[in-house]
C-alpha cells in the first residue's frame, strides 16, 4: 500500500521473530539494515515499545498452534497479521495497544489468570500521535479476524 514511509521499526527482545518487519524505510526511502545489534533506532525514528509484563509481574509461556513460545509474542504475531488492522489494512500505535491489552489475557490459562503475579496485560509505548504512527499495513481482504479464544492451548 502507498503513503508517507516513517522512519519506523519494531524492536523485540527475548524472542526471535523472523518475517515481520526486517527492514527499516527512512523518510528519504532509503533503507537502514540496522544490523549493528545496538537496539538503537536511527536519528529521529518513531518507537513504539512492547514487554510481555510490567515490572514485577511474570510473562508466561504457553503451547499454542502446537508451538511453546510467549503469550505475549502469540498476540503481537496475531496482531500483526491483521488482527489489530483497521478497516483500510493499517496496523497504528493506537490499534496495536487497543489488540494487545485486550487480547493477551485470552492466551492464559484460568491458573493464570488467577495467579496475582502472571501479567494479564503487557506494558507498553508509543510515541504520539499512536493513531498517525502506521506500523504496518496489511491487504484488507486477508485481514485475520482470528480470536485467540479460539486458539486456546
Amino acid at each position: 500500500m502507498g503513503g508517507p514511509f516513517l522512519r519506523e521499526r519494531v524492536f523485540q527482545r527475548g524472542a526471535p521473530v523472523s518475517g515481520l518487519l526486517p527492514r527499516t524505510v527512512l523518510d528519504d526511502n532509503t533503507q537502514w539494515s540496522g544490523n549493528d545489534d545496538s537496539g538503537v533506532p536511527p536519528p529521529g525514528a518513531q518507537c513504539f515499545y512492547g514487554f510481555a509484563a510490567k515490572y514485577g509481574k511474570l510473562a508466561v509461556e504457553r503451547t499454542i498452534d502446537g508451538q511453546t513460545g510467549g503469550v505475549f509474542t502469540a498476540t503481537l504475531l496475531d496482531a500483526l497479521k491483521g488482527g489489530a488492522a483497521e478497516e483500510d489494512g493499517r496496523i497504528t500505535g493506537e490499534t496495536l495497544k487497543a489488540y494487545l491489552y485486550e487480547n493477551m489475557k485470552e492466551f492464559l490459562s484460568p491458573a493464570d489468570l488467577a495467579d496475582k503475579d502472571i501479567a494479564k496485560e503487557p506494558d507498553l509505548y508509543c510515541e504520539p500521535p499512536e493513531d498517525q504512527f502506521v506500523i504496518a499495513n496489511v491487504e484488507t481482504n486477508q485481514i485475520r479476524c482470528n480470536h485467540p479464544a479460539s486458539r486456546r492451548f
